[in-house]
C-alpha cells in the first residue's frame, strides 16, 4: 500500500514531469519556427512602418530613419523608386554590408510589388557562401496615396538560428535544474503536509486503544484545516479523558462507600430474620439502623454522583444574585428541628448591615452555594457538642463578601488542616468518635424530615471542587481544642 506522503511526491513530480515535456516541446521543438515567425513579423510590420512614413523628396529625413532602423533591428535595407531605380541602402553592424538582394527571386518580387503593390516575404541563399537570408518588401506611397516605391529589408537567418542553439542549450540547463529543485521541493512539500497527518493518525490509534491523554502538537499541524482536525482531535481526546476520568471515579468511589452500608443493611436484615424476628423492641431498633443505613446509602449515592459530575468538567455554573438575608432566613428554617434536638444554637449574621431595607447580594450559582453551606454547616453539627454554638456570618467588605461558618466544637489540629479537603479524609474528634469532616450527621434530622445521614467523607471534597468552579478564596482557621471557622469569598453584586 502506497503511503500518502509517496502518492503526494509522485503527482508532484507527475506535474512537474509535464511542465518539462510541453517546455521541451514549445521550446526545442517549435522554438524555431516560433521564433522565425515572430521575428519575420516584427520586421515585416517595421518595414511597413518606415516605408508608410518616406518622403523620396527628402532624402536627409528618411536617411536618417533608415540608418536608425537598420542600426536597431540588424537589418540590410534598400530603398527603390517607382521605376525600381536603387535611391538609399544601409545596413547595421550585425548586418552584412552587401546582400544578395537583387537575386532573379528578389527581383521578381520587387517588380510585383512595383506593379501591383503587394508586400512580399521570401528567404534566400547566398550563391557563393550559402548563408540564408530573409528579405520583404514594402511599398512607399506618396501624400496622395499612388505607389511611390518599394523599400526592402533582408536580414541573416544565421543569426537566429545561432539565437536558438543558445537557446535550446540555456533550456537544457535549465530542465536539470528544474527537476532537482522539483524533486526537493515535492519531497520537503509532501513531508511538511503528511508530517501532522502521520501525527494525527498516531494518536487517533493510542487514543482508539484507550490512551486519551495522547495529543497532538498542534504548532506542527499548523493554522490550516490540517491544523483545525488536529485541534478537533485534541478536544475529542480531552472529551473522552474527561468521561473516562468520570467513570473511573464513578467506579472507585460506589466501590468504596457503598461496602459498609450494604453490610450493615444486609447483617441486620439476617438478623432480624434469624435471630430477632419475635422480639418486637430489637427488631424496631435493628429495622431503625436499617432505614438510617439506607438513608444514608442515599446520600452516599448523591454525594458521588455530584462529586463525580464536578470533576468530570461536565458541570457548569448558572451564576446569579443570590439574596444572602433570603438564604440565611432558609439556612434557619432547615437546621431549626436539628438545633432543637441537639442543643446546639445556630444564628446567622450580616456585617455590617445598616440598611436592612436593601439587600445585599452575592454572585453565585444559588442551588451549589446552598450545598456549600449546607456541607459546612452539616460538619459544624457533627463535630459541635450539646449546649454548643454556631456562627455562619457574612462580612461585607466593600464589592466583596467573605461567607463564614464557625463552630465551638473540638477543632482540628494544625497537622491535620492541609487533609481535610481530601476525598475520605476522617478525622477523630475529642470524644473518641470518628467522624467525617467531610460528611454528614448520622442520625440526625432535618426540619424537612430527612436524615442527615451520609458520612461518605466526600462533603469537602464537594464543596473544594465548588469553591474553584466559583473562583473563590477558601480556607479554614482552627487549632485543636478551640473549634473551627471554614470561610470563603464570593463577589459582591
Amino acid at each position: 500500500m502506497k503511503s500518502i506522503r509517496l502518492k503526494l511526491w509522485m503527482g508532484m513530480m507527475t506535474q512537474a514531469l509535464i511542465v518539462i515535456v510541453l517546455l521541451w516541446f514549445f521550446q526545442i521543438v517549435f522554438l524555431g519556427s516560433f521564433y522565425m515567425n515572430i521575428r519575420i513579423s516584427g520586421v515585416m510590420g517595421d518595414t511597413e512602418k518606415a516605408a508608410a512614413s518616406i518622403d523620396l523628396a527628402d532624402r536627409e529625413s528618411y536617411a536618417e530613419n533608415l540608418d536608425a532602423l537598420a542600426y536597431n533591428k540588424g537589418l540590410s535595407l534598400a530603398l527603390y523608386d517607382a521605376r525600381g531605380v536603387l535611391v538609399y541602402e544601409t545596413s547595421s553592424a550585425v548586418a552584412p554590408a552587401q546582400m544578395p538582394m537583387m537575386q532573379s527571386g528578389v527581383r521578381n518580387e520587387l517588380n510585383k510589388l512595383l506593379r501591383d503593390g503587394e508586400s512580399f516575404r521570401i528567404q534566400i541563399a547566398h550563391p557563393r557562401f550559402g548563408t540564408r537570408y530573409m528579405v520583404v518588401g514594402a511599398q512607399v506611397k506618396d501624400e496622395g496615396g499612388s505607389l511611390n516605391g518599394a523599400l526592402i529589408a533582408g536580414f541573416a537567418i544565421t543569426a537566429v538560428d545561432e539565437t536558438i542553439s543558445i537557446l535550446k542549450i540555456q533550456l537544457l540547463y535549465i530542465i536539470v535544474i528544474l527537476i532537482v529543485v522539483s524533486v526537493l521541493i515535492s519531497f520537503i512539500i509532501s513531508r511538511s503536509f503528511t508530517r501532522p497527518l502521520i501525527e494525527i493518525k498516531k494518536v487517533s490509534e493510542r487514543m482508539a486503544s484507550g490512551d486519551y491523554s495522547a495529543r497532538i502538537d498542534e504548532e506542527l499541524a499548523g493554522k490550516d484545516e490540517v491544523g483545525t482536525l488536529a485541534a478537533s482531535l485534541n478536544n475529542l481526546g480531552e472529551q473522552l479523558q474527561k468521561i473516562e476520568k468520570l467513570r473511573r471515579d464513578l467506579i472507585a468511589n460506589v466501590s468504596h462507600e457503598l461496602r459498609t452500608p450494604l453490610s450493615l443493611i444486609r447483617g441486620y436484615a439476617e438478623t432480624i430474620r434469624d435471630v430477632t424476628g419475635e422480639d418486637l423492641e430489637k427488631r424496631t431498633k435493628q429495622l431503625e439502623i436499617i432505614v438510617e443505613e439506607t438513608e444514608r446509602l442515599s446520600g452516599i449515592v448523591d454525594d458521588i454522583l455530584n462529586l463525580s459530575q464536578i470533576q468530570s468538567g461536565y458541570f457548569k455554573l448558572d451564576k446569579k444574585a443570590v439574596d444572602v438575608q433570603e438564604l440565611f432566613l432558609k439556612l434557619r428554617e432547615r437546621y431549626s428541628v436539628l438545633s432543637e434536638k441537639t442543643g446546639i444554637i445556630m444564628e446567622t449574621e450580616i456585617s455590617p448591615y445598616e440598611n436592612r431595607d436593601h439587600a445585599v447580594k452575592a454572585e453565585a450559582d444559588e442551588p451549589r452555594l446552598e450545598q456549600i453551606l449546607y456541607n459546612l454547616i452539616n460538619n459544624a453539627f457533627d463535630h459541635t457538642p450539646h449546649n454548643g454554638r454556631i456562627l455562619v456570618r457574612a462580612e461585607i467588605t466593600g464589592d466583596r463578601i467573605r461567607f463564614s461558618v464557625s463552630d465551638s466544637g473540638a477543632g482540628i489540629a494544625a497537622e491535620e488542616i492541609p487533609y481535610i479537603w481530601d476525598r475520605y479524609y476522617k478525622i477523630h474528634k475529642k470524644t473518641g468518635l470518628e467522624s467525617s469532616f467531610s460528611g454528614g450527621l448520622k442520625g440526625l434530622t432535618y426540619s424537612d424530615g430527612k436524615t442527615g445521614a451520609t458520612g461518605a467523607g466526600l462533603g469537602l471534597a464537594i464543596v473544594k471542587e465548588l469553591f474553584d468552579a466559583h473562583k473563590a478564596q477558601y480556607g479554614v482557621n482552627s487549632s485543636a481544642g478551640k473549634g473551627a471557622e471554614f470561610w470563603f469569598i464570593l463577589k459582591r453584586v
